[in-house]
């Protein structure tokens, strides 16, 4: 992950009411970008920046660091064949 500076994210954060499901569901867009800073074999730091597309919604920004079971972790491997604005998966 040292060569892949930033990765984004778009698609959509589904809300379904967890105490009546049957209400229904609301679906709103939604992008992260995740910086990575200092990186090492099997770990990297970063910030995550999200944004949900709900009126009045601030944007949210985390930093930490992870590593080959973290949250943000893709197998180098994986990247070799990504080029920029590349998808890893497309959801209709």
């Amino acid at each position: 992950m040292a060569h892949t500076p930033e990765l984004r994210y778009s698609g959509s954060h589904d809300f379904r009411d967890p105490v009546d499901p049957t209400r229904g569901s609301l679906s709103f867009p939604m992008d992260l970008t995740l910086d990575l800073g200092a990186s090492g074999r099997d770990w990297a730091t970063f910030t995550a920046s999200s944004q949900v597309g709900i009126p009045g919604s601030p944007p949210t920004q985390s930093s930490g660091a992870t590593g080959t079971t973290g949250l943000y972790w893709l197998d180098p491997a994986a990247l070799t064949w990504l080029t920029p604005a590349s998808s890893l998966t497309r959801t209709p």
